[in-house]
């Protein structure tokens, strides 16, 4: 034991040594970076699709491409060629993208903002740095078919939150097919500058082939392709232009709520503002927000001591993620999330009186946003958003009166992020947030830094982040935590050395997430990849990771495991996955006995599984994933599998079917307490998790769509026998009058949502919503009467009609 029980700081020690000895050697060579020289036109051409009108002729071409997938470095198989211009407005691109074989061109419809797999379909993508400083691009794709998807690429992370209105048309002919685009510079956050140089990467995707091709030559060794963009040059006296726009939105709104047999109709307004401060920072605001249509999250039954996490799909909150995410201590969910006292209503009921409305959500009364990096590479976030009083309601059964219960006060919320941007791809970052309950004794500040520093030719880096936490009442708690790692970050091998420490009173959760504090972690993962074709492999990623944990104070040993993953792409783009691995010494949880001080050993496991996903591309493709764990003690076995066919009937229509069963035999966990604390109870239970999902999408055109998502989760948990912790970890059987209720929990949501864009940047959609929760004590091992059984439960139903109109302030000077 005593050999896994490192030294914080003899770690530390060797990853500032590695540091010196990899930032001083490097045997890569620097790769010369394209150059394209555009010109200002005065009549602008029209988006149509073709390349005929007279501005086209004579300009300089973009040609050249080279592969990145699947034969990094070798010719692109087909010829394209790009013309650019522009106005004192817009910038123009018209691309040709020759192809051989036009009858063969992939044009498959999908939904605005789709992942690049979604969209059968072949991809032009133009991408800008108008700031040239290899920290930001904003992306501009367009498929074959016409469907837009727009996102911002940062280090390690593509932003599809972020929308941008512009222009573009495709037409296909005997030659292949042609994209033309109109960006305008209200889309973009450009330079006050004479002459502009921008980042600029051209790609190409066909998809039949799977091959990807770029501009500018991309190492596809490297981790990252936003410092490998070519150059943009030519672009002279033009004036950022006043970026001003309005979206104002109404929206109807009818509630039937199963329960109390209500239905309850509303009808909403508010306004959306998004005003360039300068030519680099953005303020976006929201007033009285609606985020009624955003698609419901999957319920699910934790058992375990950790939060259940959600991912945020709120748009005003996931864009701009590249800045708010920084150190990790902003979860923006805590806003407009369940309050802060929820269970407060129900310990205040008195005498004949029951909850009759505890609200699950605060309402955000507005959130206003500033965002942008300036010319010398400083950038700045500013997010602040008011959360109403909410408010719990208690009925008096007898008296038939009611009484209200605070459940969270008027909340102000606040993060503030700098992060300046240096030589060789890096950066440096603060970040602090901020919870205020009004009226109350209580603030919440979390005060935090994100760093990475790269050897000049990116081979090399130096990650880094950690925050202070800050809690004012009656007394002032502090609490830190810090995660640091060297990695090799290009090549066929890399690794990685990471270590995370959390003190035990490190506490970000007011306004940030954390699954457990009181810990460190040390991490060594090791991997080496085939990354261009060879025999019958298209590509193929190893890696195996050795993870050691212990408790931060006391010191002690929690965990040693060690896992190993496999991923290979064959010729047909059948993939194959098997990771396996295991913990060879017995390991303590110090998180299930909910109580400090306690621990709960587990045994030795080990762990094998796979999985498979044929060619997306074909009319019926096939995922599936089986894996099992087992422990070599209490007869403790995990098993799990999924399986995901997808039909794709035509251009239009995509089905998809997912099924998730995990079977957990004689696992153990928490259920109980005595009143001391001094007496902690688990169970041995067997649990079962299915989630059947349902989705399809019928694609009207690239600018309407009717999308449905179903799903229906089970769980049952019984319970075999209960056991009191010992002090070190092990369990005594011999308990007595101890009980606890078996559980089957079964929840249907669907969400079925049609949207028609009818105008750029503009947007109606009608939604439906139901939601199903049934919960009971007695476990019904039969599928279809779960079914049965809930669609008989009370049920609630939302149908709801927004309409969102974008305007543009040049727009309507330009045409007053």
């Amino acid at each position: 034991m005593k050999l896994l029980t490192y030294n914080t700081g003899s770690i530390l020690t060797a990853i500032l040594l590695i540091t010196n000895v990899l930032f001083t050697t490097s045997s890569f060579a620097q790769v010369t970076k394209k150059t394209y020289t555009t010109t200002k036109i005065q009549t602008a051409p029209k988006i149509d699709g073709n390349l005929d009108d007279s501005i086209w002729q004579n300009k300089a071409v973009a040609t050249g491409f080279t592969q990145t997938i699947p034969y990094n470095g070798r010719p692109a198989t087909q010829k394209t060629e790009v013309k650019i211009v522009y106005t004192n407005e817009a910038i123009y691109l018209g691309a040709m993208l020759y192809d051989s074989s036009p009858d063969s061109i992939l044009m498959g419809l999908g939904k605005r903002d789709a992942e690049d797999d979604a969209i059968l379909s072949d991809l032009f993508i133009v991408e800008f740095n108008p700031y040239n400083d290899d920290q930001l691009l904003n992306a501009f794709k367009l498929s074959a078919s016409g469907v837009q998807i727009d996102e911002r690429v940062t280090y390690g992370n593509w932003d599809k939150s972020w929308d941008a209105v512009w222009y573009s048309a495709t037409s296909i002919n005997d030659s292949g097919w042609i994209a033309e685009i109109k960006i305008p510079y209200a889309a973009l956050r450009i330079p006050q500058k004479e002459e502009q140089i921008w980042g600029m990467h051209l790609w190409r995707c066909i998809k039949r082939n799977e091959e990807w091709a770029s501009w500018n030559f991309v190492n596809e060794k490297e981790e990252s392709t936003v410092h490998q963009a070519g150059i943009l040059q030519g672009i002279e006296n033009i004036e950022p232009p006043v970026r001003l726009s309005f979206t104002p939105y109404i929206s109807s709104y009818v509630d039937k709520n199963g329960y109390t047999q209500n239905t309850t109709y509303s009808f909403k307004g508010g306004l959306d503002v998004k005003y360039g401060l300068n030519e680099s920072y953005t303020l976006d605001m929201m007033l009285i927000p609606d985020f009624g249509q955003v698609q419901s999250d999957d319920a699910v039954l934790n058992l375990t001591s950790v939060e259940t996490y959600y991912d945020e799909k709120r748009s005003f909150f996931t864009e701009g993620t590249e800045l708010f995410s920084k150190a990790d201590i902003f979860y923006s969910r805590r806003i407009g999330g369940i309050p802060s006292n929820f269970d407060s209503a129900y310990s205040n009921i008195g005498t004949n009186q029951i909850v009759s409305n505890n609200p699950i959500e605060t309402q955000i009364i507005n959130a206003t946003k500033v965002s942008g990096r300036n010319t010398n590479g400083l950038a700045v976030g500013v997010l602040n958003a008011v959360t109403a009083n909410t408010h719990a309601e208690l009925r008096d059964t007898l008296q038939n009166t009611t009484s209200k219960v605070l459940t969270q006060p008027l909340t102000n919320y606040n993060v503030l992020v700098i992060d300046q941007s240096l030589k060789n791809n890096s950066t440096i970052s603060f970040i602090n947030t901020n919870a205020a309950y009004y009226n109350s004794n209580y603030v919440a500040n979390v005060t935090g830094t994100d760093f990475k520093f790269a050897n000049k030719q990116n081979t090399y880096a130096l990650f880094g982040k950690g925050a202070l936490s800050q809690l004012y009442s009656s007394t002032t708690d502090l609490g830190y935590y810090y995660d640091v790692s060297i990695r090799k970050t290009n090549g066929n091998f890399k690794f990685a050395l990471n270590q995370r420490t959390v003190s035990d009173t490190y506490n970000p959760t007011n306004l940030g997430y954390l699954a457990n504090n009181n810990e460190i972690q040390n991490t060594l993962t090791l991997s080496y990849d085939f990354i261009e074709p060879f025999g019958r492999i298209l590509s193929w990623y190893n890696s195996i990771s050795f993870y050691n944990s212990q408790l931060y104070k006391p010191n002690q040993y929690a965990a040693f495991e060690i896992n190993e993953e496999s991923h290979i792409t064959f010729r047909n783009y059948l993939s194959l996955s098997i990771y396996m691995g295991g913990t060879p010494i017995k390991k303590y949880d110090f998180y299930e006995p909910r109580v400090s001080g306690w621990k709960y050993e587990e045994p030795t496991a080990c762990y094998l599984g796979s999985s498979m996903q044929t060619d997306a591309k074909r009319r019926l493709s096939l995922f599936l994933h089986a894996a099992h764990w087992q422990a070599f003690e209490y007869n403790k076995i995990t098993q799990e599998m999924t399986i995901r066919p997808t039909l794709r009937a035509n251009n239009k229509f995509i089905l998809a079917l997912q099924f998730d069963a995990t079977s957990q035999k004689n696992a153990f966990g928490y259920v109980g307490q005595n009143a001391q604390s001094d007496s902690i109870y688990f169970g041995r239970r067997d649990v079962n998790y299915i989630a059947s999902t349902l989705e399809a999408n019928y694609i009207f055109s690239n600018k309407a769509s009717l999308s449905m998502r179903a799903r229906h989760y089970w769980t049952t948990v019984a319970y075999k026998q209960f056991y009191l912790l010992n002090t070190d970890g092990t369990m005594n059987d011999n308990i007595q009058n101890f009980t606890t209720s078996n559980t089957n929990y079964n929840n249907v949501s669907i969400d079925v949502i049609y949207t028609w864009q009818f105008a750029p940047g503009s947007e109606l959609s009608f939604m439906w919503k139901n939601n199903i929760d049934h919960y009971i004590n007695t476990i019904d091992y039969n599928y279809l009467h779960n079914l049965k059984n809930i669609w008989n439960a009370s049920q609630f139903n939302t149908f709801s009609l927004k309409i969102k109109y974008y305007l543009d302030y040049n727009y309507l000077v330009r045409n007053h």
